[in-house]
């Protein structure tokens, strides 16, 4: 009993302490059932004592924890527990003491698995859209300029300036990063945060797209602090780095942005940060990193001149509470948990969270200080989550980045080993080698080390889970339960009566008033007698605008001593306070006042005698239209198809202005007023009629804004892009083309053309022929048509037609194409060689009798179907016989001459139309030795005549030669008969038969030798032909 009575003590004692809910070393404390039964009574407790609060939120601060899902929050829990020296799983955060808790689904309209650049479009601007896009609604799709025109979508920051608060961003990454660039940015690409040809360029901004950090700096009116990383996405890529002149910027359009545009102040240390002022109406940047801002991990070691996002933030914060402005939003990120995470490097991850959930402790402490954390709305949330999983059975306070103890449940039942308490579903460390050596000898607490993944990939990617919520402050009971995230900023906003909730019911419109303080013991008071002035903006200077006459029973007034101490640190050159008696006091106006930087000042007057009188006064500065308004571009660049659908909205106009919450009228100067249209409040511009390229192909004219007093005016130019949408002409539906048959090779016939009045490659002709035909080619691209190694014969072909097609490209459909009849009417030419049908054959024999002189008739043929081509005469023109024997010139008949002088045999060349030599050779004999018979052996060439003679020459000598040879021959045989018939008396009877001729004839039949030999018995000759 007492034990129970002593630990109940403890009990107590650690309650009244704060440290049931802060963080215990040891859980001896939780054996107990009286401990676990006490905290529960605690926190219903707690919870009974929350009341909704309903009032109107005067500041809203949006701490964003990129990629901070609940498994995140966990184990940032335990690593910050564990790094203040206790168990951690009990340790309490900051966020976590928060009122209110929901949860948010992350998904985006076409992603189940979400991006920050979508994400942060929800939370910021109350919209979803399509992964990758920032600042517009789901109609915009991803790198695509021309979708995403007129769908911009405003955001919770829009909101808060339009209702005069202050407003800034602060965050551990670019400053154009996805989250940060939702706020202010309108685009359908995340990565277009600089005008860097690699991703984003001219064809982009011709299409009527900025990148964000052209859009940041043109801003208006500006944002009034950020805070972040990202300086090369504001320099050119010729400008080196202002920390690290090694690097330099990321933009190709040599345009130096923050030199260029931005209407404030620039920094980029901490030092620089400290010297600011606080509560000074310049707009701050503040750009601390070329690129992303240090790891915390890392900036703590390097001890570097960078701020932190802790103390960003406390800056922020303070800086707006000392311009005595009526409230303001915040956008606090801490983007680089989720780059831990891509790496797979938990440590970073986790230490990210911890000095996330640190800094949203120290601003509760500031708006506590302050007596505005009622006021005050805050939500901590994550744009997404990350597939980091914490497990193994891990003992109790075992350091979150390291194994599972080593026990049973702790070591793998497949190898043995120990199992991470941390791992990722994928990422870049896979296979992670599974070996005690290895695993022995890594530094899991090392920022270096990549916990182990189940799947590869390049980079860890996003969970798709819902994400953690915390509310703290005005209306934070709206953020229980799951909602969509979208839903984030509309409550945001109906909180704080901004934006479509302005006037909803119980919102108030507050007035400034003039507020007066006087601690006194007397009654000297301080009497303020204005001229009527209320508004000090561009009005003549210098200008008396308030008088103060000190009233006081005491008569002792030359005593008296007025100070002036201003709201804001301000030259003092604006005012001049001068005394025109010991009891008049004017204050005169010395230089006049710019609404867009400085709207109201608050002046103390403070009167010292023995007692202070002080007296309060608001000076408002009106706001009047002393600015010309302006486009992003003086000239607009549009590309538009031809034969567009109507009406087409080809972009939104948007001018900007210096001058605060401007109306603008826009107007369009043309000619063409019955084409293009532009909505006079929207600055929607619209195409009214569809564009032809081939009756104009370009269009220029002027949109313009008026603000009700000044006029400014951009260039737009409008080139229409073709389309394939006209067919080819030939100028005549056929052609015909005489040509003499067997042309060379790549003869050149005619080059045909057609025309296609579609712009460059929609014009470009290629033609063909068809069918295909071996006779003739066409060049593709001009058109010229030239014959092919199989050219025209006459005598095969007489007439030839193809089809010409033109198409304006080469797999255009037909209705794209246009055609041309061709018709070839082919010429005879003498190309044909005559020759000879009879005789046909050197076999032939022919009876000759000298009696009535008959010889054989030649017949030749032509196969040239022109008469003029086919016509064949005879002559003979050489051979041994051309004195004896004569041809008929048209018909071919051979005869005689002379009987008298006719050789055994002899030859004939006769030529044929003189294109052709036909070489006879003939054997003659008369009607006693030889029976009206004679041979005829034929031989045609070609050769010229002179090459003839020399072949028929040694003809000759070659057929003496074997004549002789036959002749020996026949004499030695003689002999050897006769000696053996002497020998023999058997053989000295007389024979009947004796070989009375032996007789060789050689000749040459196309090149080819022919021996032909002929024996004669008695008065007969028989041939024998022998071709070798």
């Amino acid at each position: 009993m007492f034990s129970e009575i002593l630990l109940l003590n403890v009990v107590l004692l650690l309650v009244i302490g704060n440290l049931v809910n802060g963080g215990r070393r040891d859980w001896t404390i939780e054996k107990s059932s009286s401990f676990w039964y006490e905290q529960a009574r605690l926190s219903i407790e707690e919870g009974l004592k929350r009341r909704e609060n309903t009032g109107i939120a005067k500041n809203v601060i949006l701490f964003l924890g990129d990629g901070m899902g609940v498994s995140t929050v966990t184990g940032g829990r335990i690593r910050k527990g564990q790094t203040n020296g206790q168990l951690g799983e009990d340790f309490l955060t900051e966020m976590e003491q928060f009122t209110h808790l929901g949860l948010a689904k992350t998904y985006n309209i076409d992603h189940q698995t979400p991006d920050s650049a979508a994400t942060a479009t929800a939370f910021l601007c109350g919209v979803k859209a399509q992964l990758g896009t920032v600042g517009v609604d789901g109609r915009a799709k991803r790198s695509n300029c021309s979708s995403s025109i007129g769908t911009n979508v405003t955001s919770i920051l829009d909101w808060a300036q339009k209702a005069g608060k202050k407003v800034g961003i602060v965050s551990t990454a670019r400053i154009t990063h996805a989250t940060p660039a939702a706020a202010y940015a309108h685009v359908p690409e995340r990565d277009w945060e600089s005008y860097n040809t690699k991703i984003f360029g001219i064809r982009q901004s011709q299409e009527g797209c900025l990148d964000i950090a052209h859009q940041l700096v043109l801003r208006s009116p500006p944002i009034d602090l950020l805070f972040g990383g990202g300086r090369r996405h504001f320099y050119p890529n010729t400008k080196s780095d202002i920390e690290n002149s090694t690097l330099n910027g990321s933009r190709t359009d040599n345009r130096s942005l923050i030199d260029e545009f931005w209407r404030g102040r620039f920094i980029w240390n901490k030092t620089e940060m400290n010297k600011i002022i606080l509560g000074t109406q310049t707009p701050l940047m503040g750009l601390f990193e070329y690129d992303h801002m240090y790891y915390e991990t890392d900036r703590k070691a390097t001890r570097n001149d960078k701020p932190s996002l802790s103390q960003m933030t406390k800056f922020a914060i303070e800086h707006f509470l000392n311009m005595k402005q009526n409230g303001f939003f915040l956008l606090i990120e801490g983007g680089r948990i989720d780059h831990g995470h891509h790496e797979t490097k938990a440590r970073y991850a986790l230490d990210e969270f911890v000095e996330f959930d640190n800094t949203i402790g120290q601003t509760k402490e500031i708006l506590k200080e302050k007596g505005l954390l009622n006021d005050t709305l805050m939500i901590v949330t994550a744009d997404h989550s990350h597939v980091f999983t914490i497990g193994a059975y891990s003992s109790r306070g075992s350091n979150i980045l390291g194994f599972g103890s080593l026990e049973s449940r702790n070591v793998s039942d497949i190898d043995k080993l120990p199992v991470n308490i941390i791992a990722y579903g994928n990422g870049p460390n896979f296979p992670s080698p599974r070996n005690a050596t290895y695993l022995s000898s890594l530094d899991l607490n090392s920022t270096n080390y990549l916990s182990p993944t189940a799947l590869p990939l390049k980079d860890e990617t996003h969970g798709a889970e819902d994400v953690p919520i915390y509310a703290h402050g005005p209306w934070s009971h709206l953020f229980i339960g799951t909602m969509e995230q979208h839903t984030i900023a509309h409550k945001m906003a109906y909180a704080a009566c901004w934006g479509p909730y302005t006037d909803r019911n119980g919102c108030q419109i507050l007035t400034k008033s003039t507020t007066t303080s006087s601690t006194t013991t007397s009654s000297t008071t301080i009497v303020p007698k204005s001229n009527g002035f209320n508004s000090f903006k561009n009005i003549s200077v210098p200008i008396t605008i308030l008088q103060l006459f000190i009233s006081s029973s005491s008569s002792s007034s030359s005593f008296y001593s007025l100070d002036m101490i201003t709201s804001i640190n301000i030259d003092k050159n604006y005012f001049y306070l001068k005394k025109l008696d010991q009891q008049l006091f004017e204050l005169i106006l010395l230089k006049t006042f710019d609404y867009e930087f400085i709207q109201n000042i608050y002046l103390d007057f403070i009167l010292n005698k023995q007692n202070l009188t002080k007296k309060s006064i608001e000076i408002i500065i009106e706001n009047i239209n002393d600015c010309q308004p302006f486009f992003n571009q003086t000239n607009y660049f549009f590309h538009i198809q031809e034969n567009n659908q109507i009406p087409f909205l080809i972009y939104t106009f948007q001018a900007f202005d210096y001058d605060y919450l401007n109306q603008f009228i826009y107007q369009i100067q043309t000619s063409d007023e019955n084409i293009f249209s532009i909505n006079s409040t929207s600055g929607d511009f619209w195409i009214l009629k569809s564009f032809d390229r081939e009756i104009k192909s370009n269009y220029s004219l002027f949109i313009c804004v008026f603000d009700g007093i000044y006029q400014t005016c951009s260039s737009i130019y409008l080139n229409i892009l073709d389309e394939n949408d006209n067919i080819c002409k030939f100028n005549s539906s056929s052609i015909t083309l005489t040509i003499n048959e067997n042309l060379p090779l790549n003869t050149n016939l005619i080059q045909i053309q057609a025309y296609d009045p579609d712009y460059k490659q929609n014009g470009t002709l290629q033609y063909k022929l068809s069918p295909k035909t071996s006779y003739l080619n066409i060049n593709l691209t001009t058109g010229l048509i030239q014959t092919t190694i199989n050219s025209f014969d006459y005598e095969l072909i007489q007439t030839y037609s193809s089809l010409i097609i033109a198409c304006d490209n080469i797999n255009s459909l037909p209705s794209l194409c246009c055609y041309l009849k061709l018709y070839i009417n082919i010429i005879d030419i003498n190309d044909n060689l005559p020759y000879l049908i009879y005789p046909s054959s050197i076999n032939n024999i022919f009876i000759i009798n000298y009696t009535n002189k008959t010889m054989p008739r030649l017949k030749a043929f032509d196969n040239d179907i022109d008469l003029k081509n086919r016509f064949i005469s005879y002559s003979i023109i050489g051979g041994t016989l051309n004195s004896s024997i004569n041809i008929d010139y048209l018909s071919g008949q051979l005869y005689l001459l002379s009987t008298s002088i006719l050789p055994l045999y002899g030859t004939l060349i006769i030529s044929l139309s003189s294109q052709i030599n036909i070489q006879l050779t003939i054997l003659i004999h008369d009607n006693q030795t030889d029976p009206q018979k004679f041979l005829m052996s034929i031989q045609q060439y070609s050769y010229s005549s002179q090459l003839f003679y020399f072949i028929s020459f040694i003809s000759i000598i070659i057929i003496i030669f074997f004549l002789i040879i036959i002749f020996l021959t026949f004499y030695f045989f003689k002999q050897k008969q006769k000696q053996k018939h002497d020998d023999d008396p058997l053989m000295n009877t007389p024979s009947t038969t004796t070989l009375s001729t032996r007789s060789i004839l050689t000749t040459t039949i196309n090149n080819k030798k022919i021996y032909d030999t002929y024996y004669s018995f008695g008065d007969s000759v028989t041939p024998d032909i022998i071709h070798v």
